[in-house]
């Protein structure tokens, strides 16, 4: 991939598999509901993937979001020992 998923698409994209909605994820990591939206579908298309499929009932991980959440929290912890180590 020539012009891979930033960082914070990235987090983003693991909380909300983490925290189970849009929403949730928003308000765990302080931003807004339109702008996590936006960058779940910004990374989709980034991806050219369906990462989430969307119902009444909420988001749904796709076996493609679902594989890709270990690679997901390895950046995290990463990240985290970045900043630790900084």
């Amino acid at each position: 991939m020539s012009n891979p998923p930033a960082w914070d698409d990235q987090r983003i994209f693991l909380a909300v598999l983490e925290q189970g909605s849009l929403s949730a994820a928003a308000r765990h990591l302080g931003l807004s509901h339109p702008t996590v939206r936006a960058r779940i579908e910004g990374l989709e298309a980034r991806l050219g993937t369906v990462l989430f499929t969307r119902s009444g009932s909420g988001l749904t991980p796709t076996p493609t979001a679902e594989a890709l959440r270990e690679p997901a929290r390895a950046t995290a912890m990463a990240a985290d020992r970045f900043v630790r180590a900084a």
